[in-house]
């Protein structure tokens, strides 16, 4: 965990991800986070997907390419509360 503390895996899940209209095959370890993320798209995922995370004053926004055009991802959280337990 970034506080530096050692979480075990509860194993690996590997498949297809899709994010509105894009997909790419993943592999995750799969580990409790105290409820902090349902799924946290860190850097190998954001390459899988070649998309653009972009920091600035009240925007954080991941770009994804897609068919010549950029899709715009928005923190769901909220909206997913469960689904970590669904994919455990």
């Amino acid at each position: 965990m970034a506080d530096g503390r050692l979480i075990p895996s509860a194993g690996i899940w590997e498949g297809n991800v899709r994010v509105s209209k894009a997909s790419c095959s993943a592999t995750f370890e799969v580990f409790e986070s105290g409820g902090a993320w349902a799924l946290l798209f860190g850097k190998p995922l954001l390459e899988a997907f070649r998309a653009v995370h972009e920091y600035g004053p009240d925007i954080d926004t991941v770009r994804v390419p897609h068919a010549g055009d950029w899709l715009h991802l928005e923190n769901q959280f909220d909206a997913a509360k469960g689904v970590a337990s669904t994919l455990l």
